[in-house]
């Protein structure tokens, strides 16, 4: 926080990429941003193509960031990442079926037991444990991790990773869903993750191609990765090198598909002017009538191999 009370981004210092090259601070490879909390700035990775926010934003930082509204949107304001993220459970539930019913049911069986880190409102959580596993999840919102319990009753945790007590080559499975972005230090992660995993335990995870045409030819500097919560925002080849290096076999690496509602479509292609009609025709909730591969995303499932 600012003297006069506003909230200000926090930072710490960031030379190394996900691929354990040096990030080299060439002018055509810098992207910047602002923000009322502060700026922000990516630098290109030379070797890999991943896009590195450097300097980084302290753990706090981003926590604060991920609890506020200009993340989260409300429902007086548009968030920079979510119309109204409280407001869209619904949606999101019917988008985790789904999800479990086309991605996790023939590798997650019941009695599983699950870890799900940025688990948010626990909407896929509540899937899994209906379908008989057993779940924990973390997240670094207070606000999440309130709507969850009061919603599901289930166990989450708020906190990072490193930061609360979690047995160790307990899970049989690690879900990262629109988080795998947001490490501060994707190795030092993967590598916590193969503590908790058990020996060829599951990791799953999907990620934004920074190399996928519509990131390069169409919104490039202006694509909706390039905010304050994306710590990286990698290309495939980066995806490979930090997870062999990791000790992570790849099992599968396919487009991923989702079907999004509207009013989550209009925001992340930036069309949020539409955003007041489409939602004043109480069309904002409506999902897309079929499930589409979401342009550069891609879901990973990975295995965590015997130490």
């Amino acid at each position: 926080m600012s003297k006069d009370g506003t909230a200000k981004f926090e930072y710490e210092e960031r030379s190394i990429c996900i691929c354990g090259q040096t990030l080299k601070c060439a002018s055509v490879d810098v992207i910047q941003k602002h923000y009322t909390w502060g700026n922000i700035k990516f630098i290109r990775c030379n070797v890999c193509g991943s896009w590195c926010q450097s300097p980084q934003l302290t753990l706090d930082s981003l926590s604060n960031w991920f609890n506020s509204a200009d993340y989260q949107g409300s429902s007086s304001s548009t968030g920079i990442a979510y119309v109204n993220y409280i407001n869209d459970e619904e949606s999101r539930i019917k988008e985790a079926q789904r999800r479990y019913a086309r991605d996790l049911w023939d590798n997650i069986s019941p009695g599983a037991r699950v870890l799900e880190i940025g688990c948010a409102t626990g909407s896929l959580l509540s899937v899994l444990h209906d379908n008989g596993c057993i779940v924990t999840g973390l997240d670094l919102s207070s606000k999440f991790v309130e709507v969850a319990r009061e919603l599901y009753g289930l166990n989450i945790i708020l906190g990072d990773v490193f930061s609360v007590d979690l047995p160790k080559k307990y899970f049989d499975a690690i879900i990262l869903l629109g988080t795998i972005g947001n490490l501060q230090n994707i190795t030092k992660y993967l590598n916590k993750f193969s503590e908790l995993l058990v020996d060829n335990g599951l990791l799953i995870f999907n990620f934004v191609d920074a190399n996928s045409p519509i990131v390069k030819y169409l919104y490039r500097s202006k694509f909706w990765m390039f905010t304050p919560s994306i710590n990286c925002f990698m290309t495939h080849r980066g995806c490979e090198a930090v997870l062999k290096q990791s000790g992570f076999s790849i099992k599968s690496i396919k487009s991923d598909m989702q079907k999004p509602s509207l009013q989550k479509l209009f925001n992340h292609a930036r069309l949020t002017a539409f955003l007041p009609l489409i939602n004043k025709l109480w069309l904002g909730k409506t999902s897309l009538p079929i499930s589409l591969p979401i342009p550069s995303v891609k879901l990973v499932k990975a295995l965590c191999l015997k130490v």
